[in-house]
């Protein structure tokens, strides 16, 4: 039988809440559609805030032991949120072609002292 107190937090938790969470899920939906260029300047700026108020629910809600469904929305956003946040902002083939082009020549450079003695 569930605790009728449980089912009333959870609901306060998440009204209390919830036009957060939607916000950061909308900038993260188109993020996801759209890459950075979807997001104006305050959005960006925004995203991270967002993330970390996610976050700190998902971190309540874990130590309060919530609704299992509103649980796995907030790990599942989270985890979302991590790669709108966290990931590079210039395609794969970009960074590659960089490396290519520039960044191994460089790193070798760097250590070629270190490769000339590994070398003897």
């Amino acid at each position: 039988m569930s605790d009728p107190g449980a089912d009333l937090r959870s609901y306060q938790f998440r009204r209390e809440r919830e036009a957060v969470w939607q916000e950061f899920e909308a900038l993260v939906t188109r993020f996801e559609a759209r890459g950075i260029r979807a997001l104006n300047s305050k959005e960006l700026a925004r995203l991270p805030v967002l993330y970390r108020a996610v976050l700190s629910s998902l971190s309540v809600a874990r130590s309060i032991s919530l609704d299992r469904n509103v649980l796995a929305y907030l790990e599942n956003l989270a985890s979302r949120g991590y790669f709108s946040v966290y990931s590079p902002r210039r395609p794969l083939w970009v960074a590659l072609l960089r490396f290519l082009t520039s960044g191994f020549r460089d790193a070798v450079y760097a250590a070629r002292w270190h490769i000339a003695l590994a070398a003897l």
